[in-house]
């Protein structure tokens, strides 16, 4: 007998280079025109990290009217895999934002209250980031497990570009910090109706 299992959908895109250019060259411009603005929201933390506008499959360009019909798709088969409706494609309400995370970047333990479903995937990552570092991190749900001597912090997901992931909301995560040079840049979401 297996209690309270819980499904995470994993997620291998194809032919998004083009899509995640854009995606960076906005998110860039954005940050380059607000360097200030939005920067340690929802508990990221560090000094060379970047948090978009959760508005990026709402905005006025072809590469967001793809996003939005990717990520609606990606959670439809999760919500597909659970056995739980999903309303149509119009009558959904997509927050998508991204996330620039440089060296030392790293985001608390949070969930995401108020949504249904949440995901992430990966635009793209340090070369030569070690395993032990950068990773998406689950928390365990149980909180007596969560003091395991065995598995104290939960389950490590390591960031791959164009791997993604779909998961419950209530699923408390964080981003564990990396030490190498470069940027880990990652598209996230909330799914509500």
């Amino acid at each position: 007998m297996e209690l309270f299992a819980t499904h995470v959908h994993t997620v291998e895109l194809k032919d998004t280079e083009t899509l995640f250019d854009d995606i960076i060259a906005h998110v860039k411009n954005e940050r380059d025109t607000n360097p200030n603005e939005n920067r340690h929201m929802y508990s990221l933390n560090g000094e060379d990290s970047y948090h978009s506008r959760d508005n990026l499959v709402n905005l006025d360009y072809e590469w967001s009217k793809m996003l939005r019909s990717l990520v609606y798709k990606i959670s439809s088969d999760f919500a597909e895999y659970e056995g739980t409706p999903i309303p149509k494609y119009e009558d959904v309400d997509i927050n998508c934002w991204c996330m620039v995370m440089g060296r030392g970047s790293f985001s608390m333990s949070h969930s995401h209250p108020g949504a249904e479903y949440s995901g992430v995937f990966w635009l793209q990552t340090p070369e030569n980031m070690p395993g032990n570092q950068g990773n998406f991190v689950f928390q365990d749900p149980r909180m007596g497990a969560r003091y395991s001597i065995h598995k104290p912090e939960g389950t490590a997901i390591k960031p791959i570009p164009s791997n993604g992931i779909v998961f419950w909301s209530w699923m408390e995560h964080f981003v564990q910090p990396h030490y190498c040079e470069g940027e880990r840049i990652s598209v996230s979401w909330n799914i509500n109706f």
